[in-house]
């Protein structure tokens, strides 16, 4: 997609045969600052504080739409992309090493000023809720090849206690 002069323009993929045309697709007369479309969804960013409002426009305090959009379509959003380290226009692999005693996961390291809260949590049954669990997390002993402002991270299991554990890393703004 391009933006140009308050238009927004479809342009093929390189692979699209013969036809290398340009089509209009909206003309929208408005500040965008940022865009991206993904799985045919366009999200905008910089819309002007006093737009009309409009079933088409939704707004999002701070950065938050740009924090969802993705870009690459792999299957993680830019927010989660931030958090791994990775690029958010590249696709990614699983950022997850798991084996039978836990799971590992390298994270850059935030301050207490960054509005991004991060939890470890689990369930044993997927149908109970599910609790913040730091108690199981703490920094994995290997730190090497881990890049400076991350930490490798290791959330623990008991399979003698607990054979089932389900986790899921919960990141908000």
């Amino acid at each position: 997609m391009l933006n140009l002069q308050g238009t927004f323009y479809e342009i093929p993929r390189s692979n699209s045969g013969d036809r290398y045309r340009m089509r209009p697709l909206a003309t929208h007369g408005k500040r965008i600052t940022d865009f991206a479309s993904w799985r045919g969804l366009l999200v905008l960013t910089g819309v002007l504080d006093d737009a009309r409002a409009s079933a088409s426009l939704v707004r999002t305090p701070s950065a938050a739409a740009l924090a969802h959009a993705n870009p690459d379509d792999d299957a993680w959003i830019n927010l989660f992309e931030f958090l791994f380290g990775t690029d958010p226009f590249t696709p990614s692999v699983w950022p997850l090493d798991l084996n039978a005693d836990g799971m590992g996961i390298v994270l850059r390291n935030l301050t207490s000023t960054e509005e991004i809260q991060v939890a470890f949590e689990s369930t044993t049954d997927l149908l109970s809720d599910w609790h913040p669990r730091p108690d199981l997390v703490t920094p994995h002993p290997d730190q090497s090849g881990v890049p400076a402002g991350f930490t490798r991270w290791r959330f623990t299991f008991d399979l003698d206690a607990e054979p089932v554990r389900f986790v899921r890393l919960s990141i908000s703004l």
